[in-house]
Parts: structure tokens; C-alpha cells; sequence
């Protein structure tokens, strides 16, 4: 899923400072339900001290500070040192938008240590920071990334895999799972087609226009089954030891080509 991503620079908390990054700084809102917009109207209106770079929802992300500019999201020394990106919270726990959120930041991290040559050992925590240098006393994203079975392991795994390029978005898993059910759905309807077949009394004992008329492949199967010398087929047209799960196979084998 790739999250529509906007600059809308803020007016205030603004800091005016260079920074070249080292590093990207993982953060969470705490705030149930605000979006990316609401955090800029929020950030733009009034003074507060406050700020990061860029706020990452289920629908969109927006940048509100240059890559090149200090934000203040983590006190003095981290400030000068990293980007800072907010996961916005969703309202109540809701998987869905969290994983949402979860893969635009992913794609951002990545997209940001690409731009900076970075690496994922330089992603940290707010957690990790107040804990280094004790300029803050926040421990952010880590309550929230265990509300959902994540923690900075498994988003640093996750960002690595995207730069690999072998992850896996939340849209894309949905449409794995869709897939894996109409497969699962087609082998299931094609069981009940041979249950069908084989509970025909025809189909036990005889290759004959009984079985023909129900199915004409399931016919040819067996039929090329025993002039390959598949299965064996006496004079009287009973095939010795032929059981319903032998009958399945060879009507599977036939249709995947493998006794042409």
C-alpha cells in the first residue's frame, strides 16, 4: 500500500535550524483518532513547542518540517541529530488502521534511509532517547507497537525487508488471503465433483458410458491411467484394488497434463 504522502510546511514550531540526519526518530501521537491533518491544523494554529517532521496515518502522511530543519520531538540533542515521524493512533483498537499506519511508515523509513544513506541500525525509539540522554521523559511508540504485537524489532525488520524488497503490505496480504481462498474454494468444489463420481456405482467398477456420461475427463483419465499401465484393468473391465482416493489421483494427474 503506498500512502498518499503531502508537504504542507507548518507556520509555527518551527525551529530554523540546520540539520544534516543521522538518523530517524519512531514516535507516536497519543492521541486516539487525530489524523495527519488534524495534527497540522493542530501545529500550525498555535505555539506549543512542539513538532516533528512528518505525521503517518491510515490514509495519508504528511511532511510539516524540511528533512534539512530541526523539528522538536525529542529534546535538544536528538533534535540536532534525527528526522522525527509520528504514527497517528487510531480511535479504540482497530488492527486494521494500525497496520494501515504501520505500512506508510515502513515505506517511509525507507524511503528516508535510502535518501540519506542510512542504515536501520539508525532508527531509535523516543523510548530509546529518553532513556540515552534523559532529556525527555517519553516512552513512546513502545506501549502502542505492543498493543498490536509489534515492537522496534519487528518494525526494523520490516523496514529492511522493504529495502530488500521482499515485505509484505497489509494490501497485499488481503489480496493473498483472497487468493488462497478461491483456490481453497475451487479444490473444494473440485473434491465434491470426483465424490460425486465415485459414488456413482459405475465408477468403482467399470469404464463405461455411465461414468462417461457424468464426467467425460474423469472417463478419459482412467482410461489413459490403465494404457499408460497406471492402474491395472482386467478382461471383465473391473480395475483390481481401485480405491476412491486412487480414483481421485488419477483424475488430478490427468488434469495437470501428467500423462501426456
Amino acid at each position: 500500500m503506498t500512502v498518499v504522502h503531502k508537504v504542507k510546511y507548518i507556520a509555527k514550531n518551527r525551529s530554523g535550524y540546520k540539520l544534516v540526519p543521522k538518523g530517524i526518530t519512531l514516535h507516536e501521537t497519543a492521541t486516539p483518532g487525530a489524523t495527519a491533518e488534524n495534527s497540522f491544523q493542530y501545529f500550525n494554529r498555535e505555539y506549543v513547542g512542539a513538532s516533528a517532521h512528518v505525521f503517518v496515518d491510515w490514509n495519508e502522511r504528511i511532511q510539516m518540517v524540511p528533512y534539512n530543519e530541526s523539528a522538536w520531538h525529542a529534546g535538544p540533542t536528538a533534535n540536532c541529530r534525527y528526522i522525527g515521524v509520528e504514527m497517528c493512533h487510531p480511535k479504540g483498537h482497530n488492527p486494521e488502521q494500525f497496520r494501515k499506519v504501520w505500512d506508510g511508515t515502513v515505506e517511509l523509513f525507507a524511503e528516508l534511509l535510502k535518501r540519506f544513506n542510512l542504515s536501520v541500525d539508525d532508527i531509535n525509539t523516543h523510548h530509546e532517547i529518553s532513556l540515552k540522554w534523559g532529556e525527555t521523559d517519553h516512552v513512546d511508540p513502545t506501549s502502542f507497537l505492543a498493543e498490536y504485537g509489534e515492537d522496534i524489532n519487528s518494525f526494523k525488520k520490516a523496514v529492511e525487508n522493504k529495502l530488500n524488497g521482499d515485505d509484505l503490505t497489509m494490501a497485499q496480504y488481503e489480496e493473498l488471503v483472497k487468493i488462497i481462498k478461491h483456490q481453497e474454494q475451487v479444490i473444494s468444489d473440485l473434491n465434491a465433483k470426483v465424490d460425486s463420481l465415485i459414488n456413482h456405482t459405475s465408477t468403482y467398477k467399470y469404464l463405461n458410458k455411465g461414468l462417461n456420461a457424468i464426467a467425460p475427463d474423469a472417463f478419459k483419465a482412467l482410461q489413459t491411467a490403465v494404457d499408460k499401465g497406471v492402474i491395472g484393468y482386467g478382461e471383465d473391465g473391473f480395475i483390481p484394488g481401485l480405491t476412491k482416493d486412487m480414483i481421485r489421483i488419477v483424475i488430478y494427474m490427468y488434469r495437470m497434463g501428467l500423462f501426456n
